[in-house]
């Protein structure tokens, strides 16, 4: 096939000719002079510390584990040679983000601010809020800085990829040559599913059913698991009326809980100066956004002085407008100076946060303050509801245990209380880095042969099993897989 000719830019060619040239350091530990690695690679002076190393490897294992579910486990991670693709990755970002940095490529804190923003998980009832953002930081054992170091090398890394691609030619005649190739691959696709019935006529021999299952064994090999009888107790039955003296004392007692924040729907101009400045950059901002606070009291609109003036593109075009905003929701010095404004005030002169200097203007405000019982007395009644019976569901299934502990018959005994017997096989799951282990999967695994499991909580009611048997990993018989090896072995 004829060679495309391409016009890559610059940057490209020098950062794959540096990735070519470079030294590498392999390994998530080791010894150098008697102490342990602090890094796994060296790029160009830069280290790529064991910590970004071991969290970048929890990604890639969370994203394969995800795409290929009970297939995949530490040995095939071993196999795909995950460690080293691991930290080429790094190195080719180290790469990407040192050449954005010599050709003035980099990330501004308004687009770092746009991109941590949009991650819902940072967001409460779909608006960010600092405190949600520094609370996900810390259950993920991230800095406030080195997340944001980390989000803007990422960013940095896209953004090189971006002007790379940007730069590739392709002339009219190699479009042609795609888009006829395109439609080859259609046909063939069309010729592939009329083979179908062929496949379906074919016959498989044991012989060569079990040389597929040794050539494939890694892909058919299930995990660990176990073979449990459980019962669940339902909270429903248990569910009794709430009076209208328990719900008055909860509220009494729970007052924060229906407390709501003062909140002002406000609008803003924005003038971007660093967090760290500089006296002319910052004088600069600071007059800009002084003469828009003497123009918006003079009585220019200040919906048009934004849209005008404005850097901060989330709402320039909105004429400033930020909607309704809570206590907790921007950064503390924008938040101090807005909520001591009333209603249709200017601020009276250039507010400064980290992203530079606000005039800010306030629309509306709306106090807080505790909510009235009947606006809250029915959740309150579901929410003690809800809590009595699930106590009481607890409590049953606490004393169905007792009983089932010395039955020699599970299932019999179980049926003497008045309760169903279900028979389950819970494997054990890999899971990411985010991601927590099932409840019944833990009592399973932690359960000794023979044993019956204290209740569990899970969303049928509160669960009490016996584990029945125990299963290594392992590739399952052939009997029991023949149907998924069958289809394969045909094709």
């Amino acid at each position: 096939m004829r060679r495309y000719r391409r016009t890559l830019q610059i940057g490209l060619l020098v950062i794959v000719a540096a990735f070519v040239a470079s030294l590498f350091i392999f390994g998530t530990s080791g010894r150098d002079g008697g102490s342990a690695r602090d890094s796994v690679a060296t790029v160009n002076g830069e280290k790529i510390s064991v910590e970004r190393y071991q969290r970048r490897y929890q990604e890639y294992l969370s994203m394969y584990a995800q795409m290929m579910r009970e297939r995949f486990n530490p040995e095939m991670a071993e196999r795909m040679g995950l460690p080293q693709q691991v930290v080429e990755d790094l190195v080719l970002e180290a790469l990407a983000v040192q050449r954005a940095q010599s050709e003035g490529l980099g990330v501004t804190d308004e687009e770092l601010n746009v991109q941590i923003h949009g991650f819902p998980a940072f967001q409460e009832g779909g608006r960010f809020t600092l405190r949600r953002y520094e609370e996900v930081l810390r259950r993920l054992g991230y800095t406030k800085g080195g997340f944001e170091e980390e989000m803007r090398r990422r960013l940095t890394r896209t953004k090189v990829e971006n002007a790379v691609r940007g730069g590739v030619k392709v002339s009219d005649a190699e479009v042609e040559q795609a888009f006829v190739q395109q439609r080859e691959e259609v046909r063939a696709e069309w010729a592939l599913v009329e083979l179908n019935p062929l496949i379906a006529a074919q016959t498989a021999t044991d012989e060569e059913l079990q040389a597929y299952v040794k050539e494939h064994g890694a892909e058919l090999r299930q995990p660990e698991r176990r073979r449990v009888q459980y019962v669940a107790v339902g909270p429903k039955e248990f569910t009794k009326p709430v009076t209208d003296a328990e719900v008055e004392k909860y509220y009494a007692e729970h007052t924060q809980e229906f407390e709501t924040p003062k909140k002002a729907r406000a609008a803003h101009v924005l003038v971007r100066v660093g967090e760290t400045g500089g006296s002319e950059a910052e004088d600069k901002a600071k007059a800009k956004i002084a003469d828009v606070i003497r123009r918006a009291k003079a009585g220019e609109d200040f919906g048009k002085l934004a849209r005008e003036v404005s850097e901060d593109p989330g709402t320039k075009d909105k004429g400033g407008e930020l909607g309704l905003v809570g206590k907790g929701e921007m950064v503390p010095a924008f938040e101090q100076a807005l909520f001591e404004l009333k209603k249709g005030q200017v601020s009276p002169e250039p507010v400064r946060s980290p992203f530079g200097y606000h005039a800010i203007k306030v629309y509306e405000v709306q106090d807080g303050g505790k909510k009235p019982l009947k606006d809250v007395a029915s959740p309150i009644r579901e929410r003690l509801q809800a809590e009595a019976a699930d106590r009481a569901a607890r409590a049953r299934a606490d004393e169905v245990r007792a009983k089932l502990l010395g039955a020699g018959d599970f299932a019999a005994e179980a049926k003497k209380l008045g309760l169903t017997p279900h028979d389950a096989t819970i494997a054990r799951k890999q899971s990411g880095p985010f991601a927590g282990a099932d409840a019944m999967e833990e009592a399973a695994f932690n359960l000794s042969l023979g044993g019956v499991a204290a209740p569990v909580k899970t969303p049928a009611g509160w669960v009490v099993m016996k584990n029945l048997e125990s299963l290594p990993a392992a590739v399952p018989p052939l009997a029991e897989i023949r149907a998924q090896v069958e289809a394969a072995v045909k094709r």
